[in-house]
């Protein structure tokens, strides 16, 4: 198949762009907000980018209402902190959950009822999740915006 991400003329029912690079794994990224909110959502463009020292990178396009930065970006550059918990299979349906658009003061850990507890992370504030088998808390180092041309070519 030839495809043009700009043209998008792939004649599939959904944008195939994003199932080229497989498998993709699924980061459940927990922020806290300056007033105290937690925010739970899954990235699929996430990944590590290093591991001396160790970095992880989730990306996030605009929120589709009004075209203003997602919750978890903004408690990221508002506090300077996040964690990463992996989501697996057997969390599919809180992730699922999570990945709503709602307010900024919605619990995403409480929304996504499926054994929702989170507990204290040992480095910094942002909540972790109890049921995912790991968690990494990180400190954020920069956002990098990535410019948006008229072709991607």
């Amino acid at each position: 198949m030839h495809y043009e991400t700009d043209k998008n003329n792939h004649g599939l029912p959904f944008n195939p762009f994003k199932s080229c690079v497989v498998p993709r794994p699924i980061a459940w990224i927990s922020t806290l907000s300056r007033e105290g909110c937690a925010n739970l959502a899954p990235f699929s463009q996430f990944n590590i980018v290093g591991w001396d020292p160790p970095y992880i990178m989730f990306a996030a396009s605009a929120h589709p209402v009004g075209a203003r930065r997602k919750d978890s970006v903004c408690n990221v550059q508002e506090t300077g902190e996040f964690v990463f918990n992996m989501a697996t299979y057997d969390l599919r349906d809180a992730v699922n959950k999570s990945a709503m658009y709602v307010e900024a003061d919605v619990d995403e850990f409480e929304l996504a009822k499926r054994n929702p507890r989170s507990t204290s992370s040992r480095r910094g504030s942002p909540p972790r999740r109890c049921t995912s088998s790991a968690c990494i808390s990180r400190r954020w180092c920069c956002p990098v915006t990535a410019p948006r041309p008229h072709s991607t070519w």
